[in-house]
């Protein structure tokens, strides 16, 4: 009797933990670099796939700060990222290689173009 709750313990500790893991590490995890063009300066993030462009360049605000804040671009594979769209919409997701961001701050880009539009026409 003592053994089997002995057992039944253990075995909930180990649920208790790969819960905690699991919550620690979510599967929709991505790891993306970032190189600012300035300088060439390049930092890792991890973030969930669903997150925005926008909230990507919030964050790089922060840590990367761009030599132009207001108009940096994001260039992934060539195409300039737009805010509204997660990085899951750019093939930027969980088990994809070489996925490096390069951040435009070369100049301050105020066009339609930018990735920081509002606007989109239809």
């Amino acid at each position: 009797s003592v053994s089997c709750v002995s057992s039944r313990r253990v075995l909930l500790i180990c649920v208790a933990i790969i819960v905690l893991l699991e919550m620690a590490h979510p599967t929709d995890q991505v790891s993306v670099n970032v190189m600012r063009k300035s300088d060439g300066k390049k930092l890792e993030f991890i973030l969930p796939e669903t997150t925005t462009i926008r909230e990507l360049k919030n964050d790089l605000k922060h840590r990367l700060t761009p030599q132009f804040v207001p108009g940096c671009r994001l260039i992934f594979r060539d195409e300039v990222l737009k805010g509204k769209h997660t990085l899951k919409h750019y093939g930027i997701k969980v088990g994809v290689d070489d996925q490096d961001i390069l951040m435009d701050d070369s100049r301050e880009w105020r066009s339609s173009s930018s990735s920081d539009s509002e606007v989109e026409k239809h």
